[in-house]
């Protein structure tokens, strides 16, 4: 997929703040006592920052370009968190052609933004489990629990999106690339 100058400045600008935001949330997260804490910091905060870029550029494919900028950042971590990352963008494109078809509503663009941070949660549990060996996640209810984070991260990235179509100053959101 090819992608216009301005909207390849978006997604560099998009990556870097939620690298930058994201660990602020990050250590945050890490004192809450629950399984998925992290998570349940990151999803509306997730919602809200990757609505901008798929409302103005409006194709599939912009969550998987995000994603790949982002994981070859956080690869500097380690690389599973790089290649969950890109699979978690891969996905939610995926599943958002699938079910959407295209992002030509904003409501079509609410719901698919949620599958982000899901899909984050679920590659971490899955890479934590079975490739890295980090029993982690198991302990905490294995997949009934997250089962259950899932759907509560889904929606909390749904709310982010729709906070972020509320929120964002008008002119940012009327001018399209």
């Amino acid at each position: 997929m090819k992608f216009k100058v301005n909207e390849i400045t978006i997604i560099g600008i998009t990556a870097a703040l939620m690298v930058a935001i994201g660990y602020i949330l990050y250590v945050t997260g890490s004192f809450l006592p629950i399984p998925g804490s992290k998570f349940l910091m990151f999803s509306p905060f997730l919602g809200f920052i990757l609505t901008m870029p798929i409302y103005k550029i409006r194709r599939m494919g912009v969550l998987s370009a995000i994603s790949f900028v982002f994981g070859i950042i956080m690869s500097s971590i380690s690389i599973f968190m790089g290649l969950s990352i890109l699979a978690s963008g891969i996905f939610t494109d995926l599943l958002s052609k699938i079910l959407f078809k295209n992002y030509n509503s904003n409501q079509k663009i609410i719901l698919s933004i949620g599958f982000y941070p899901m899909f984050s949660l679920i590659n971490s549990f899955l890479v934590g489990l079975y490739i890295t060996g980090n029993k982690a996640f198991a302990l905490d209810g294995g997949y009934d629990m997250l089962g259950i984070v899932s759907c509560i991260i889904y929606a909390l990235g749904v709310l982010g999106s729709y906070a972020a179509l509320k929120v964002l100053p008008s002119r940012i959101m009327k001018e399209r690339c």
